[in-house]
């Protein structure tokens, strides 16, 4: 029997928020294309992202995805968008990178990766990279954003970065309060290398752009030690070239 999760809604405004910040990359509104939770399926999501290419080719994708998700024994993770019952509810990454085409992407889920099929439900929020400002500008806020594009445009094109909130074969946790333990210790962590940048007095070397990476390592460990042990976040990717994450120019 299906349901619909409610950390989810948890998880996509704790997400919002953040990314929307100034420090967490200035993403501006008319940016952000989020897809409501359990209505649109497999299908209409990709004919979503099609849309975008079509206006203009994506430099940059962020995809985050809270909800359920599994993996079958090839190790191909799939990602549940709608109830199983309305139909046509699995995307797997292949078929979502697939779509995407030869963009540079950062994917973070916190969603399932057992192997035994999980209950269905889940929403796909997508952000957009380079458009036009919106009235939220301000000298600051200006500042964080191009620190934030300086970085995305040195990552070569294609390249794909992978945030999972377990490793193969386990489940996700959700804390039942504030959503998804993966997100949370994402976002919380990122905010507090922010006030730790920030509070450094004058004088002292600040670390302008914190990578994704990092903020993974610290959250996993958060993660981790909540679980004990049974939930894993991994991250994938170029160790060479690293996404940003937060910016304190």
């Amino acid at each position: 029997m299906s349901r619909y999760i409610e950390g989810v809604q948890d998880d996509l405004v704790n997400f919002f928020r953040y990314i929307h910040s100034d420090n967490g990359g200035a993403w501006n509104r008319n940016e952000i294309i989020s897809c409501k939770p359990n209505e649109i399926n497999r299908t209409q999501l990709k004919q979503i992202i099609l849309e975008e290419r079509q206006k203009a080719e994506v430099d940059y994708w962020l995809i985050f995805f809270s909800g359920h998700g599994w993996a079958d024994k090839n190790m191909e993770t799939y990602l549940e968008v709608c109830p199983r019952e309305k139909g046509d509810c699995d995307i797997s990454l292949t078929e979502l990178f697939q779509a995407i085409g030869r963009s540079r992407l950062l994917l973070i889920t916190d969603a399932c990766r057992a192997v035994p099929l999980m209950e269905n439900g889940g929403r796909i929020p997508s952000y957009k990279y380079f458009s036009v400002a919106d009235s939220e500008e301000t000298d600051y806020r200006k500042a964080c954003r191009k620190a934030y594009n300086e970085k995305i445009g040195l990552l070569p094109s294609n390249t794909i970065f992978k945030g999972y909130s377990c490793a193969f074969g386990e489940t996700s946790s959700d804390s039942g309060i504030y959503g998804g333990e993966y997100i949370h210790a994402i976002v919380e962590t990122a905010k507090k290398y922010i006030a730790l940048e920030k509070a450094k007095k004058v004088g002292v070397e600040r670390t302008p752009v914190l990578a994704y990476p990092l903020i993974h390592s610290v959250a996993k460990q958060i993660v981790v030690a909540k679980s004990h042990g049974t939930q894993n976040p991994v991250y994938t990717g170029p160790k060479t070239w690293q996404p940003p994450f937060c910016v304190i120019p």
